[in-house]
Protein backbone atom coordinates (compact mmCIF):
# COMPACT_ATOMS: atom_id res chain seq x y z
CA UNK A 1 0.00 0.00 0.00
CA UNK A 2 2.97 2.57 0.28
CA UNK A 3 4.41 1.85 -2.69
CA UNK A 4 1.14 2.14 -4.26
CA UNK A 5 0.55 5.65 -1.99
CA UNK A 6 4.31 7.10 -2.87
CA UNK A 7 4.80 5.51 -6.20
CA UNK A 8 1.30 6.09 -8.37
CA UNK A 9 -0.99 7.56 -6.99
CA UNK A 10 0.32 11.09 -6.30
CA UNK A 11 2.14 10.64 -9.91
CA UNK A 12 -1.61 9.63 -11.24
CA UNK A 13 -2.99 12.27 -9.22
CA UNK A 14 -0.26 14.85 -11.17
CA UNK A 15 -0.91 13.96 -14.76
CA UNK A 16 -4.36 13.95 -14.31
CA UNK A 17 -4.49 17.08 -12.73
CA UNK A 18 -2.34 18.87 -15.42
CA UNK A 19 -4.58 18.57 -18.44
CA UNK A 20 -7.71 19.92 -16.69
CA UNK A 21 -5.56 22.83 -15.27
CA UNK A 22 -4.91 23.25 -19.30
CA UNK A 23 -8.30 22.94 -20.26
CA UNK A 24 -9.56 24.98 -17.15
CA UNK A 25 -7.20 27.72 -18.57
CA UNK A 26 -8.48 27.17 -22.25
CA UNK A 27 -12.41 27.45 -21.52
CA UNK A 28 -12.29 30.74 -18.76
CA UNK A 29 -14.97 33.40 -19.52
CA UNK A 30 -11.67 35.64 -20.59
CA UNK A 31 -9.74 33.06 -22.70
CA UNK A 32 -12.72 32.13 -24.56
CA UNK A 33 -13.76 36.21 -24.93
CA UNK A 34 -10.53 37.41 -26.36
CA UNK A 35 -10.16 33.59 -29.02
CA UNK A 36 -13.99 34.83 -30.16
CA UNK A 37 -12.51 38.70 -30.12
CA UNK A 38 -9.29 37.32 -32.00
CA UNK A 39 -11.53 35.53 -34.54
CA UNK A 40 -13.88 37.87 -34.88
CA UNK A 41 -11.07 40.77 -35.93
CA UNK A 42 -9.32 38.71 -38.36
CA UNK A 43 -12.95 38.16 -40.17
CA UNK A 44 -13.10 41.58 -39.70
CA UNK A 45 -9.95 42.36 -41.33
CA UNK A 46 -10.86 39.12 -44.47
CA UNK A 47 -14.27 41.19 -45.16
CA UNK A 48 -11.86 44.37 -45.46
CA UNK A 49 -9.28 42.38 -47.78
CA UNK A 50 -12.29 41.17 -49.49
CA UNK A 51 -14.15 44.47 -49.88
CA UNK A 52 -10.85 45.81 -50.90
CA UNK A 53 -10.93 44.08 -54.26
CA UNK A 54 -14.12 45.43 -55.30
CA UNK A 55 -14.73 48.75 -53.66
CA UNK A 56 -11.76 51.66 -53.79
CA UNK A 57 -11.06 53.55 -50.64
CA UNK A 58 -13.40 56.61 -51.54
CA UNK A 59 -16.24 54.12 -51.76
CA UNK A 60 -15.45 52.19 -48.11
CA UNK A 61 -15.31 55.63 -47.29
CA UNK A 62 -19.11 56.14 -48.25
CA UNK A 63 -19.95 53.34 -46.21
CA UNK A 64 -17.93 54.32 -43.17
CA UNK A 65 -19.93 57.51 -42.71
CA UNK A 66 -23.27 56.02 -42.45
CA UNK A 67 -21.71 52.68 -40.67
CA UNK A 68 -20.56 54.97 -38.15
CA UNK A 69 -23.75 56.77 -37.15
CA UNK A 70 -25.04 53.20 -36.84
CA UNK A 71 -22.63 52.03 -34.49
CA UNK A 72 -22.76 55.46 -32.85
CA UNK A 73 -26.72 54.77 -31.85
CA UNK A 74 -26.43 51.14 -31.20
CA UNK A 75 -23.65 51.74 -28.49
CA UNK A 76 -26.63 53.62 -26.75
CA UNK A 77 -28.83 51.21 -26.48
CA UNK A 78 -26.09 48.93 -25.57
CA UNK A 79 -25.01 51.34 -23.00
CA UNK A 80 -26.72 52.73 -19.79
CA UNK A 81 -30.13 50.51 -19.05
CA UNK A 82 -27.99 47.60 -19.97
CA UNK A 83 -25.10 48.30 -17.07
CA UNK A 84 -28.28 49.62 -14.87
CA UNK A 85 -29.99 46.24 -15.43
CA UNK A 86 -27.04 44.32 -14.86
CA UNK A 87 -26.79 46.27 -11.33
CA UNK A 88 -30.40 45.86 -10.33
CA UNK A 89 -31.15 44.03 -7.41
CA UNK A 90 -34.75 43.75 -8.45
CA UNK A 91 -33.86 42.45 -11.90
CA UNK A 92 -37.27 40.68 -12.68
CA UNK A 93 -39.65 44.03 -11.84
CA UNK A 94 -37.29 46.46 -13.54
CA UNK A 95 -36.22 44.28 -16.59
CA UNK A 96 -39.49 45.15 -18.70
CA UNK A 97 -38.97 48.62 -18.28
CA UNK A 98 -35.16 48.89 -18.70
CA UNK A 99 -36.21 47.13 -22.28
CA UNK A 100 -38.55 49.68 -23.32
CA UNK A 101 -36.05 51.99 -22.14
CA UNK A 102 -33.51 50.56 -24.32
CA UNK A 103 -36.31 50.48 -27.33
CA UNK A 104 -36.98 54.08 -27.16
CA UNK A 105 -32.78 55.14 -27.48
CA UNK A 106 -32.83 52.43 -30.47
CA UNK A 107 -36.04 53.85 -32.51
CA UNK A 108 -35.03 57.72 -31.73
CA UNK A 109 -31.47 56.45 -33.55
CA UNK A 110 -33.91 55.10 -36.57
CA UNK A 111 -34.97 57.82 -37.26
CA UNK A 112 -32.59 59.99 -37.35
CA UNK A 113 -30.88 58.13 -39.57
CA UNK A 114 -33.73 57.70 -41.74
CA UNK A 115 -34.03 61.78 -41.28
CA UNK A 116 -29.99 62.09 -42.27
CA UNK A 117 -30.52 60.01 -45.37
CA UNK A 118 -34.00 61.66 -46.46
CA UNK A 119 -31.89 65.09 -46.25
CA UNK A 120 -28.53 64.00 -48.32
CA UNK A 121 -31.02 62.54 -51.36
CA UNK A 122 -30.82 65.79 -53.05
CA UNK A 123 -26.98 65.58 -53.12
CA UNK A 124 -25.23 62.32 -52.72
CA UNK A 125 -28.43 59.57 -53.53
CA UNK A 126 -25.39 56.35 -52.81
CA UNK A 127 -24.75 57.83 -49.70
CA UNK A 128 -27.80 58.45 -48.80
CA UNK A 129 -29.31 54.72 -49.63
CA UNK A 130 -26.64 53.78 -47.24
CA UNK A 131 -27.88 55.93 -44.08
CA UNK A 132 -31.47 54.60 -45.19
CA UNK A 133 -30.14 50.81 -45.67
CA UNK A 134 -28.81 51.22 -41.70
CA UNK A 135 -31.36 53.08 -40.22
CA UNK A 136 -33.48 50.20 -38.81
CA UNK A 137 -30.56 48.16 -37.10
CA UNK A 138 -30.27 50.53 -33.81
CA UNK A 139 -33.91 49.54 -33.17
CA UNK A 140 -33.52 45.81 -34.15
CA UNK A 141 -30.52 45.73 -31.74
CA UNK A 142 -32.65 46.04 -28.15
CA UNK A 143 -34.02 42.77 -27.94
CA UNK A 144 -30.43 41.08 -28.92
CA UNK A 145 -28.70 43.37 -26.20
CA UNK A 146 -31.37 42.89 -23.68
CA UNK A 147 -31.41 39.24 -24.56
CA UNK A 148 -27.55 39.38 -24.00
CA UNK A 149 -27.79 41.31 -20.61
CA UNK A 150 -29.91 38.02 -19.44
CA UNK A 151 -26.57 36.25 -20.17
CA UNK A 152 -23.99 38.06 -18.62
CA UNK A 153 -25.92 38.43 -15.32
CA UNK A 154 -25.95 34.86 -15.71
CA UNK A 155 -21.91 34.53 -16.10
CA UNK A 156 -22.73 33.23 -19.49
CA UNK A 157 -19.96 35.06 -20.78
CA UNK A 158 -18.78 32.04 -23.18
CA UNK A 159 -21.95 32.64 -25.29
CA UNK A 160 -22.06 35.85 -25.81
CA UNK A 161 -18.33 35.55 -27.31
CA UNK A 162 -19.39 32.54 -29.17
CA UNK A 163 -22.67 34.01 -30.98
CA UNK A 164 -20.61 37.19 -31.44
CA UNK A 165 -18.14 35.17 -33.54
CA UNK A 166 -20.75 33.25 -35.42
CA UNK A 167 -22.27 36.29 -36.25
CA UNK A 168 -19.35 38.18 -38.08
CA UNK A 169 -18.76 34.38 -39.55
CA UNK A 170 -22.35 34.76 -41.57
CA UNK A 171 -21.65 38.46 -42.03
CA UNK A 172 -18.27 37.38 -44.13
CA UNK A 173 -19.64 35.10 -46.41
CA UNK A 174 -23.29 37.62 -47.26
CA UNK A 175 -20.36 39.87 -47.60
CA UNK A 176 -18.24 37.45 -50.31
CA UNK A 177 -21.00 36.30 -52.07
CA UNK A 178 -22.83 39.99 -52.60
CA UNK A 179 -19.34 41.35 -53.59
CA UNK A 180 -18.94 38.62 -56.33
CA UNK A 181 -22.33 39.31 -57.45
CA UNK A 182 -21.57 43.02 -58.14
CA UNK A 183 -23.43 44.93 -55.41
CA UNK A 184 -20.78 47.13 -54.42
CA UNK A 185 -20.39 48.68 -50.90
CA UNK A 186 -24.15 47.69 -50.76
CA UNK A 187 -22.48 44.01 -49.87
CA UNK A 188 -21.25 45.19 -46.46
CA UNK A 189 -24.61 46.37 -45.65
CA UNK A 190 -26.34 43.65 -46.18
CA UNK A 191 -23.05 41.87 -43.73
CA UNK A 192 -24.78 43.93 -41.19
CA UNK A 193 -27.76 42.26 -41.44
CA UNK A 194 -26.63 38.61 -41.64
CA UNK A 195 -24.75 39.49 -38.59
CA UNK A 196 -27.87 41.13 -37.15
CA UNK A 197 -29.80 38.15 -37.83
CA UNK A 198 -27.60 35.50 -35.93
CA UNK A 199 -27.06 37.75 -32.76
CA UNK A 200 -30.92 37.97 -32.69
CA UNK A 201 -31.71 34.23 -33.14
CA UNK A 202 -29.06 32.84 -30.78
CA UNK A 203 -29.31 35.26 -28.05
CA UNK A 204 -33.00 34.76 -28.36
CA UNK A 205 -32.99 31.20 -27.95
CA UNK A 206 -29.93 30.81 -25.63
CA UNK A 207 -31.76 33.72 -22.46
CA UNK A 208 -35.39 32.11 -23.40
CA UNK A 209 -36.45 35.78 -22.46
CA UNK A 210 -39.23 37.97 -24.47
CA UNK A 211 -40.09 41.30 -22.65
CA UNK A 212 -43.79 41.90 -21.27
CA UNK A 213 -45.75 45.17 -21.77
CA UNK A 214 -45.03 46.93 -18.59
CA UNK A 215 -43.41 50.01 -17.85
CA UNK A 216 -43.04 51.52 -13.89
CA UNK A 217 -41.86 54.93 -13.92
CA UNK A 218 -39.95 54.20 -10.19
CA UNK A 219 -37.99 51.34 -12.16
CA UNK A 220 -37.51 54.19 -14.79
CA UNK A 221 -36.76 56.45 -12.02
CA UNK A 222 -34.05 53.96 -10.31
CA UNK A 223 -32.63 52.50 -13.94
CA UNK A 224 -31.76 56.17 -14.85
CA UNK A 225 -29.55 57.11 -12.08
CA UNK A 226 -27.11 54.47 -13.64
CA UNK A 227 -28.14 54.72 -16.91
CA UNK A 228 -27.99 58.58 -17.77
CA UNK A 229 -24.59 59.27 -16.98
CA UNK A 230 -23.73 56.23 -18.73
CA UNK A 231 -25.12 56.98 -21.61
CA UNK A 232 -23.91 60.13 -21.35
CA UNK A 233 -20.37 58.81 -21.71
CA UNK A 234 -21.28 56.34 -24.18
CA UNK A 235 -22.03 59.65 -26.80
CA UNK A 236 -18.99 61.04 -26.13
CA UNK A 237 -16.88 57.84 -26.64
CA UNK A 238 -18.76 57.24 -30.19
CA UNK A 239 -18.44 60.65 -30.81
CA UNK A 240 -14.41 60.09 -29.93
CA UNK A 241 -14.41 57.17 -31.92
CA UNK A 242 -16.02 58.48 -35.00
CA UNK A 243 -16.05 61.60 -34.63
CA UNK A 244 -12.96 62.10 -37.15
CA UNK A 245 -15.21 60.49 -39.96
CA UNK A 246 -17.60 62.70 -39.71
CA UNK A 247 -15.63 65.51 -39.77
CA UNK A 248 -13.70 64.64 -42.24
CA UNK A 249 -16.20 63.51 -44.54
CA UNK A 250 -17.69 67.25 -43.33
CA UNK A 251 -14.50 69.17 -44.62
CA UNK A 252 -12.82 66.89 -46.93
CA UNK A 253 -13.88 63.83 -48.50
CA UNK A 254 -14.95 59.88 -48.68
CA UNK A 255 -11.14 59.19 -49.50
CA UNK A 256 -10.08 60.90 -46.46
CA UNK A 257 -13.04 59.23 -44.44
CA UNK A 258 -11.53 55.47 -45.91
CA UNK A 259 -7.83 56.20 -45.09
CA UNK A 260 -8.90 57.12 -41.81
CA UNK A 261 -11.40 54.10 -40.88
CA UNK A 262 -8.99 51.72 -43.12
CA UNK A 263 -6.44 52.77 -40.32
CA UNK A 264 -8.42 52.39 -37.47
CA UNK A 265 -9.87 49.14 -37.95
CA UNK A 266 -6.08 47.82 -37.55
CA UNK A 267 -5.21 49.63 -34.70
CA UNK A 268 -8.78 48.84 -33.26
CA UNK A 269 -8.66 45.40 -34.15
CA UNK A 270 -5.78 45.20 -31.70
CA UNK A 271 -7.93 47.36 -29.11
CA UNK A 272 -11.00 45.09 -29.58
CA UNK A 273 -9.08 41.75 -28.64
CA UNK A 274 -8.61 43.19 -25.32
CA UNK A 275 -10.85 45.77 -24.37
CA UNK A 276 -13.88 43.86 -25.27
CA UNK A 277 -14.03 40.54 -23.08
CA UNK A 278 -11.95 42.65 -20.22
CA UNK A 279 -15.00 45.16 -20.37
CA UNK A 280 -17.45 42.16 -20.04
CA UNK A 281 -16.19 40.28 -17.34
CA UNK A 282 -14.97 43.30 -14.93
CA UNK A 283 -18.31 44.41 -15.23
CA UNK A 284 -19.85 41.26 -14.20
CA UNK A 285 -17.15 41.21 -11.59
CA UNK A 286 -17.08 44.52 -10.34
CA UNK A 287 -21.21 44.79 -10.33
CA UNK A 288 -21.06 41.28 -7.99
CA UNK A 289 -18.76 42.81 -5.80
CA UNK A 290 -20.77 46.00 -5.47
CA UNK A 291 -24.21 44.03 -4.96
CA UNK A 292 -22.20 41.99 -2.00
CA UNK A 293 -20.75 45.19 -0.61
CA UNK A 294 -17.12 43.98 -0.68
CA UNK A 295 -15.79 47.37 -2.31
CA UNK A 296 -12.71 47.04 -0.71
CA UNK A 297 -11.95 44.37 -3.68
CA UNK A 298 -12.23 46.62 -6.60
CA UNK A 299 -8.71 47.45 -6.38
CA UNK A 300 -7.76 43.89 -7.25
CA UNK A 301 -10.22 43.37 -9.59
CA UNK A 302 -8.56 46.70 -11.65
CA UNK A 303 -4.63 45.93 -11.21
CA UNK A 304 -5.36 41.84 -12.37
CA UNK A 305 -7.54 43.10 -15.56
CA UNK A 306 -4.60 46.06 -16.46
CA UNK A 307 -1.77 43.81 -15.67
CA UNK A 308 -3.13 40.87 -17.73
CA UNK A 309 -4.77 42.94 -20.54
CA UNK A 310 -1.36 44.90 -21.13
CA UNK A 311 0.39 42.03 -21.49
CA UNK A 312 -2.13 41.27 -24.12
CA UNK A 313 -2.13 44.51 -26.09
CA UNK A 314 0.75 46.59 -25.79
CA UNK A 315 3.23 44.19 -27.71
CA UNK A 316 0.73 43.90 -30.53
CA UNK A 317 0.09 47.49 -30.82
CA UNK A 318 3.97 47.87 -31.07
CA UNK A 319 4.27 45.02 -34.50
CA UNK A 320 1.27 46.95 -36.16
CA UNK A 321 2.49 50.10 -35.50
CA UNK A 322 6.22 49.13 -36.92
CA UNK A 323 5.21 47.11 -39.43
CA UNK A 324 2.42 49.19 -40.58
CA UNK A 325 2.97 50.51 -43.94
CA UNK A 326 3.81 46.34 -44.74
CA UNK A 327 0.27 45.18 -43.03
CA UNK A 328 -1.52 47.85 -45.83
CA UNK A 329 -0.11 46.39 -48.87
CA UNK A 330 -0.25 43.19 -47.68
CA UNK A 331 -4.13 42.88 -46.52
CA UNK A 332 -5.36 45.51 -48.92
CA UNK A 333 -3.21 47.23 -51.49
CA UNK A 334 -0.81 50.04 -52.83
CA UNK A 335 -3.58 52.25 -53.25
CA UNK A 336 -4.70 52.29 -49.52
CA UNK A 337 -1.35 53.42 -48.21
CA UNK A 338 -2.66 56.86 -46.81
CA UNK A 339 -3.70 54.42 -44.31
CA UNK A 340 -0.50 53.62 -42.77
CA UNK A 341 0.41 56.86 -41.25
CA UNK A 342 -3.03 56.56 -39.34
CA UNK A 343 -1.80 53.00 -38.21
CA UNK A 344 1.32 54.20 -36.36
CA UNK A 345 -0.76 56.89 -34.69
CA UNK A 346 -3.61 55.61 -33.78
CA UNK A 347 -1.70 52.22 -32.48
CA UNK A 348 0.01 55.03 -29.99
CA UNK A 349 -3.30 56.13 -29.18
CA UNK A 350 -4.81 52.73 -28.12
CA UNK A 351 -1.79 52.14 -25.75
CA UNK A 352 -2.31 55.41 -24.04
CA UNK A 353 -5.94 55.22 -23.89
CA UNK A 354 -5.88 51.56 -22.42
CA UNK A 355 -5.18 53.15 -19.45
CA UNK A 356 -8.55 54.51 -18.95
CA UNK A 357 -10.45 51.40 -20.04
CA UNK A 358 -11.78 50.04 -16.57
CA UNK A 359 -12.87 54.17 -15.65
CA UNK A 360 -16.84 53.48 -16.23
CA UNK A 361 -17.27 50.14 -13.84
CA UNK A 362 -14.11 51.64 -11.61
CA UNK A 363 -16.43 54.66 -10.82
CA UNK A 364 -19.90 53.28 -11.23
CA UNK A 365 -19.39 50.17 -9.26
CA UNK A 366 -18.50 53.21 -6.39
CA UNK A 367 -21.46 55.03 -6.63
CA UNK A 368 -19.56 57.59 -8.55
CA UNK A 369 -21.09 57.41 -12.31
CA UNK A 370 -20.72 61.48 -12.55
CA UNK A 371 -17.24 61.33 -12.06
CA UNK A 372 -16.50 59.04 -15.11
CA UNK A 373 -18.49 61.14 -17.30
CA UNK A 374 -16.68 64.67 -16.54
CA UNK A 375 -13.21 62.61 -17.28
CA UNK A 376 -14.45 61.50 -21.09
CA UNK A 377 -16.63 64.63 -21.33
CA UNK A 378 -13.08 66.64 -20.55
CA UNK A 379 -11.14 64.15 -23.17
CA UNK A 380 -13.64 64.87 -26.14
CA UNK A 381 -13.48 68.47 -25.15
CA UNK A 382 -9.56 68.20 -26.10
CA UNK A 383 -10.36 66.06 -29.18
CA UNK A 384 -13.12 68.37 -30.67
CA UNK A 385 -10.66 71.72 -30.11
CA UNK A 386 -7.64 69.74 -31.78
CA UNK A 387 -10.86 68.18 -34.23
CA UNK A 388 -11.28 71.90 -35.10
CA UNK A 389 -8.30 73.16 -34.68
CA UNK A 390 -6.02 70.94 -37.43
CA UNK A 391 -7.51 67.41 -37.27
CA UNK A 392 -10.29 68.51 -39.76
CA UNK A 393 -7.08 68.69 -42.68
CA UNK A 394 -6.39 65.02 -42.57
CA UNK A 395 -6.25 61.39 -41.70
CA UNK A 396 -3.26 61.39 -40.19
CA UNK A 397 -4.09 64.84 -38.10
CA UNK A 398 -7.14 63.69 -37.46
CA UNK A 399 -4.82 60.59 -35.49
CA UNK A 400 -3.25 63.14 -33.62
CA UNK A 401 -6.20 64.31 -32.36
CA UNK A 402 -7.43 60.81 -31.36
CA UNK A 403 -3.86 60.20 -29.11
CA UNK A 404 -4.22 63.76 -27.76
CA UNK A 405 -7.62 62.63 -26.30
CA UNK A 406 -6.34 59.63 -25.50
CA UNK A 407 -3.49 60.90 -23.27
CA UNK A 408 -6.02 63.52 -21.29
CA UNK A 409 -8.58 60.49 -20.84
CA UNK A 410 -5.10 58.18 -19.37
CA UNK A 411 -4.45 61.22 -16.90
CA UNK A 412 -7.77 61.75 -15.73
CA UNK A 413 -8.56 58.51 -14.98
CA UNK A 414 -5.38 57.57 -12.97
CA UNK A 415 -6.12 60.83 -11.20
CA UNK A 416 -9.73 59.02 -10.39
CA UNK A 417 -8.99 55.74 -9.93
CA UNK A 418 -6.26 55.26 -7.87
CA UNK A 419 -6.76 57.33 -4.89
CA UNK A 420 -10.78 55.89 -5.08
CA UNK A 421 -9.88 52.33 -4.85
CA UNK A 422 -6.56 52.93 -3.25
CA UNK A 423 -4.25 51.54 -5.85
CA UNK A 424 -0.37 52.97 -5.20
CA UNK A 425 1.71 53.89 -8.14
CA UNK A 426 4.26 51.31 -6.97
CA UNK A 427 1.12 48.80 -7.03
CA UNK A 428 -0.08 50.10 -11.00
CA UNK A 429 3.89 49.85 -12.23
CA UNK A 430 4.42 46.28 -10.80
CA UNK A 431 1.27 45.38 -12.31
CA UNK A 432 2.29 46.78 -15.78
CA UNK A 433 5.55 46.03 -16.08
CA UNK A 434 5.40 42.84 -17.50
CA UNK A 435 3.44 44.51 -20.30
CA UNK A 436 5.99 47.11 -20.77
CA UNK A 437 9.55 45.31 -20.88
CA UNK A 438 8.12 42.35 -23.42
CA UNK A 439 6.45 45.70 -25.41
CA UNK A 440 9.99 46.90 -25.78
CA UNK A 441 11.80 43.60 -26.55
CA UNK A 442 9.23 43.39 -29.63
CA UNK A 443 9.91 46.89 -30.24
CA UNK A 444 14.01 46.55 -30.31
CA UNK A 445 13.79 43.07 -31.81
CA UNK A 446 11.60 44.72 -34.89
CA UNK A 447 14.32 47.33 -35.01
CA UNK A 448 17.29 44.99 -35.29
CA UNK A 449 15.94 42.31 -37.77
CA UNK A 450 14.60 45.54 -40.36
CA UNK A 451 17.30 45.01 -42.70
CA UNK A 452 16.87 41.00 -42.43
CA UNK A 453 13.26 41.47 -43.15
CA UNK A 454 14.16 43.82 -45.80
CA UNK A 455 16.14 41.14 -47.54
CA UNK A 456 13.74 38.50 -47.37
CA UNK A 457 10.90 40.79 -49.43
CA UNK A 458 8.17 42.36 -47.77
CA UNK A 459 5.11 39.43 -47.75
CA UNK A 460 8.05 36.92 -46.73
CA UNK A 461 9.65 39.58 -43.98
CA UNK A 462 6.46 40.46 -42.41
CA UNK A 463 4.75 37.12 -41.58
CA UNK A 464 8.51 36.11 -40.57
CA UNK A 465 8.49 38.68 -38.00
CA UNK A 466 5.01 37.97 -37.52
CA UNK A 467 5.41 34.54 -36.56
CA UNK A 468 8.23 35.35 -34.16
CA UNK A 469 6.14 37.65 -31.99
CA UNK A 470 3.62 35.11 -31.77
CA UNK A 471 6.09 33.09 -30.63
CA UNK A 472 7.93 34.96 -27.88
CA UNK A 473 4.66 36.64 -26.82
CA UNK A 474 2.80 33.42 -26.48
CA UNK A 475 5.77 32.14 -25.00
CA UNK A 476 6.03 35.21 -22.50
CA UNK A 477 2.04 35.13 -21.24
CA UNK A 478 2.46 31.27 -20.38
CA UNK A 479 5.51 31.99 -18.40
CA UNK A 480 3.94 34.73 -16.56
CA UNK A 481 0.46 32.97 -16.16
CA UNK A 482 2.46 30.01 -14.47
CA UNK A 483 4.91 32.03 -12.43
CA UNK A 484 1.56 34.26 -10.99
CA UNK A 485 3.32 37.26 -12.39
CA UNK A 486 -0.09 37.81 -14.07
CA UNK A 487 -3.86 36.47 -13.20
CA UNK A 488 -6.10 35.49 -15.57
CA UNK A 489 -9.14 37.86 -15.22
CA UNK A 490 -12.05 35.83 -14.10
CA UNK A 491 -16.58 37.17 -14.22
Amino acid sequence: MRFLDKGFRPKGAQSGAAPLRVLSVLTSPFVVGVGSRMAVQVIAFAQIMIAARFIDIAGFGTYTLGWACCVIFVSLVYTGFYQALLRSPDFYSERDTGFWSMAAIGAGGSAIMAAIGLLLLGSDATLAAVFLALAPIALLRALVAWNELHLIRDRRVRIVSVYGLMSEGAALAVTWVCLVQGDGLFALVYGRYAALAVDFGVALVASRSLPGFHFARGAFGRLRLTAFPLWGTSAMGMSANYGADLILGAFMNTTEVGAFRGGARISQTAADLVFQPMNTIAWSRMSQYEKAGRHDELRSVWLENMGFGALLLWPILVAFGVLAQDLVVLLFDETWLPAAPVIVILCLSRGIGFLSVLLEPSMVCQGKGNTQMWVRAASLAAFLVALATFGHTGASQAAWSHTLMSAVAAVLSIAVIFPSLQISARAAVKALLPATLLSLACLVGLILTTDLRAQMGATAGLLAAIAGLVLVWVVTVALCLKRGIVSLPRP
